[in-house]
C-alpha cells in the first residue's frame, strides 16, 4: 500500500516538475530580505506572492520540509513532495511570485512560519530540501544537520546508487539548532542542499527523480 501510495504521488508531480524546469534558472541570489515570517507576511500577499501547502499523516513521525519551496529554489518543492510520498508529514513554503522570489528566502535558523514551526515540533526527525548553486560542484548534494547517523545513512543511500554527497567540506553544515531541520523533538535532523545542475536532472527524467527520493526514503527507513 505504502509503495502504491509513493508511486502515485511521483505521477502527480510529473507535472509539477514540467511546470518547475520552465523558470528553474531564473534564481537571482542575494542577501534575505526578511529576517523573520512576521516581517514578510506584513509586506508580501498570500496567495498571490506565497503559499503554504501542508499534510500531516496520522502514523507518520517524519517531516520533509521544503522552506523556500515553489520559485524560490525551483525543484525543492517536487522532490520534497516525492520524498514525502503519501505516507510521511510534508510542508511547503512556495514562492509564487512572477520574479523576484529569491525576496520570499528566509534563511532556514530564522524560518519561523508558525505552521511550520508546529509541524517540525510534533516530529521525531525533520530533513529540509534546499537547492543551491552550483559553484564548482554541480553535482553533489551537501548534507548537514545534527542528526549525523541520519546524514551517514542518506550520504550511503544516494552514493550506493551512483549519486554524489557530501558531508564535510561544505558551507552548508546546518548544525545551529534553531535551523529548521532540527526543531524537531529529538533537536537534531538533516538537510540536503541540492545544486541547480542536479535539480535540473531530477526534474527532466522521472526515472531519476524517483531513484533519489527513494534513496532518501530508504535511509529514513520508508
Amino acid at each position: 500500500m505504502i509503495k502504491a501510495s509513493f508511486e502515485r504521488s511521483l505521477r502527480y508531480g510529473r507535472k509539477r516538475r514540467h511546470c518547475a524546469l520552465s523558470e528553474l534558472r531564473q534564481n537571482n541570489w542575494m542577501a534575505d530580505r526578511y529576517k523573520h515570517f512576521a516581517e514578510l507576511a506584513d509586506d508580501m500577499t498570500f496567495g498571490r506572492d506565497y503559499r503554504i501547502e501542508w499534510a500531516e499523516r496520522p502514523k507518520s513521525t517524519i517531516l520533509i520540509i521544503a522552506p523556500h519551496g515553489g520559485k524560490i529554489e525551483r525543484g525543492t518543492s517536487e522532490l520534497a513532495r516525492a520524498i514525502a510520498g503519501d505516507d510521511l508529514n510534508f510542508y511547503l513554503f512556495e514562492g509564487l511570485r512572477k520574479s523576484g522570489n529569491r525576496a520570499l528566502h528566509i534563511t532556514s535558523h530564522r524560518f519561523d512560519e508558525p505552521c511550520a514551526l508546529k509541524l517540525a515540533g510534533s516530529a521525531n526527525r525533520v530533513v529540509g530540501i534546499h537547492g543551491r548553486q552550483d559553484g564548482n560542484n554541480d553535482e553533489a548534494t551537501y548534507l548537514g544537520g545534527l542528526d549525523n547517523p541520519l546524514i551517514r545513512s542518506i550520504e550511503q543511500s544516494l552514493s550506493e546508487i551512483g549519486f554524489r554527497a557530501e558531508v564535510t567540506g561544505h558551507k552548508y553544515p546546518a548544525t545551529n539548532p534553531q535551523n529548521i531541520c532540527n526543531k524537531g523533538r529529538s533537536g537534531a535532523g538533516a538537510q540536503l542542499e541540492l545544486p541547480l545542475g542536479l535539480r535540473i536532472k531530477l526534474l527532466e527524467a522521472e526515472e531519476r527523480m524517483n531513484r533519489f527520493s527513494a534513496a532518501v526514503r530508504s535511509a529514513l527507513g520508508c
